[in-house]
């Protein structure tokens, strides 16, 4: 499979990444979604999941190999093997389950405590 050149992500991921801009917690969106990805990964929001299928209506953010400057994550996908067929629709696939995990723990709260997203 051609690896991906660009990473997208849905409209709520959007949001989500704007929400975490706005409160301080990052500076830029990529930021964001190297934070999600590592979520993902620490909560295990993959299993039960096939990654290859994860995410519609993609928005194109970012270009793969600068969010994952070293290829850590893709890396990781592999050595994990999440997503044997493509590490770059794995690390999309994480950024995309994590950013909803987010979003769906501060869509409606006033104030955002990322801290209690790791630790529950």
């Amino acid at each position: 499979m051609e690896p991906l050149a660009q990473i997208g992500v849905t409209d709520d991921n959007l949001i989500c990444l704007e929400m975490l801009k706005k409160y301080g917690y990052i500076d830029e969106l990529q930021e964001g979604a190297r934070f999600a990805a590592s979520l993902a990964i620490r909560k295990k929001l993959y299993e039960g999941k096939d990654l290859m299928k994860v995410g519609t209506k993609l928005n194109t953010r970012w270009n793969t190999s600068l969010l994952d400057v070293g290829s850590y994550f893709r890396d990781l996908v592999m050595y994990l093997n999440l997503c044997p067929e493509s590490p770059d629709i794995g690390l999309r696939s994480l950024i995309i389950l994590g950013l909803d995990y987010i979003y769906d723990h501060i869509k409606d709260k006033d104030v955002v405590l990322l801290g209690d997203l790791i630790d529950d």
